[in-house]
């Protein structure tokens, strides 16, 4: 028996990490519940009571619920990532529920605190104990945030409604032509629109995913993505090598998959123009397309870094890309990356989302190789050329940070603040 119950903890310590191990424990020696999900429940359940004891005592001021498709790093400058941190610094507890692929999928920050009153729970556990929620009914001010619209969210919608949560829908993707590039397997469009006609509250990332709803709904907010300066350092970048006869340092961070990269063009760039060298930062890409950088002597594939160190790449670039295939997808993003290079003081050619060409110091050119090499040159020189006014990027950028973003997405007069540009 003592033997069985020392694998059970080292099985626990190795699946859910030292703390949750310990939580578990310390559940297990004053709890009487019992079912199949009683030691992941009331691990859930203990954090959710400290969370409400950090209410009673004037800690927090509310709660809010953020489904994330990634494990919470307070380092990853994704949307969901920096809401957490946005609402924790408003006075919320955070319950931070990270996606599991299944039920046995093994994350490393379960059950402990992240950051600042946000606590990660797990998909499973939070979907199959989400009754344990009902703790928080003396509470007015409660959020449920569907960044995702998944079927599992979904099911959750009404309950939380029930119990006087704000249902929020935030669209930061097109998901459906996610789906039909191979991506988010799990989405379903009836799904998805079914949680628009019933959120109380809509926002999307881009005017295109304004307009692709706006059947369903005429009530929807445009907030796009931000950026944060604290994980970029200062704004300013002093190149290192800014030699004409150098070659042009071209870069990109950011995802890899060919769903949407256009490997092709930059393979054709990289062939016909030796003088540019191009470092790629991020992951996802093919087999066949490392197989083929290989290559290259001008291409560098970095691999995936913490945004800590972009600097160090950064300064060393004189442009940069955002390389898109020409689909719907790319016409409905709003690219986080595009706040980062400018902000680095970087003048950026991008393909595949037109919507761009109206930002400072951005060209957008069509999916043609030497369409892309001239641009980079033009906007090469105008950095060679000292031409690149920071000031004009830093008035541009002035209400791109995270924190004005998510202020228009919790503005209390929030149909005022519709339609700030034309849809």
């Amino acid at each position: 028996m003592i033997l069985t119950a020392i694998r059970r903890l080292i099985k626990a310590w190795k699946q859910y990490g030292l703390v949750a191990t310990l939580r578990l424990i310390s559940y297990r020696l004053k709890s009487d519940l019992v079912g199949r999900n009683t030691h992941l429940g009331g691990i859930a359940a203990e954090m959710y009571n400290e969370l409400l004891r950090k209410h009673q005592s004037g800690e927090i001021q509310g709660i809010a619920i953020i489904p994330s498709a990634f494990e919470f790093d307070e380092l990853y400058n994704q949307r969901t990532i920096n809401l957490a941190k946005y609402l924790s610094g408003k006075g919320y507890g955070v319950i931070y529920v990270a996606w599991q692929w299944h039920r046995g999928e093994v994350l490393q920050k379960n059950y402990q605190y992240v950051y600042k009153n946000v606590i990660q729970v797990p998909l499973y556990s939070f979907s199959e104990t989400y009754f344990q929620l009902k703790i928080f009914s003396e509470i007015n001010n409660k959020k449920y945030l569907i960044m995702l619209p998944a079927k599992i969210f979904y099911d959750l919608l009404f309950f939380m409604k029930e119990h006087c949560f704000d249902v929020y829908y935030d669209i930061m993707d097109d998901w459906e032509c996610f789906h039909k590039a191979g991506q988010a397997p799990w989405y379903n469009k009836s799904i998805e629109e079914a949680i628009v006609l019933n959120a109380n509250r809509i926002t999307a990332v881009s005017t295109s995913l304004v307009r692709k709803f706006s059947h369903l709904r005429t009530d929807i907010g445009c907030v796009g993505n931000g950026f944060c300066s604290e994980l970029l350092g200062a704004p300013k970048i002093a190149l290192a090598d800014i030699r004409e006869d150098a070659g042009i340092n071209i870069g990109y961070f950011g995802h890899l998959t060919d769903a949407w990269f256009d490997w092709q063009l930059l393979f054709e760039l990289l062939e016909k123009h030796k003088n540019v060298h191009l470092n790629i930062i991020g992951y996802g890409e093919p087999n066949e397309v490392r197989k083929k950088a290989q290559k290259y002597d001008n291409l560098n594939l970095v691999g995936k870094i913490s945004p800590r160190e972009l600097r160090e790449y950064a300064d060393h670039w004189h442009v940069a890309i955002i390389p898109f295939k020409k689909l719907e997808l790319s016409e409905a993003v709003d690219p986080i990356k595009i706040y980062e290079y400018l902000y680095l003081d970087l003048p950026v050619v991008a393909t595949g989302i037109p919507h761009l060409k109206d930002y400072p110091y951005v060209e957008v050119v069509d999916n043609n190789s030497e369409l892309l090499y001239n641009s980079i040159v033009k906007q090469y020189e105008k950095k060679l050329g000292n031409e690149v006014d920071y000031s004009v990027i830093s008035s541009f950028l002035s209400d791109k940070t995270w924190d004005k973003r998510f202020g228009e997405l919790f503005e209390t007069d929030f149909l005022s603040a519709l339609y700030k540009e034309e849809v």
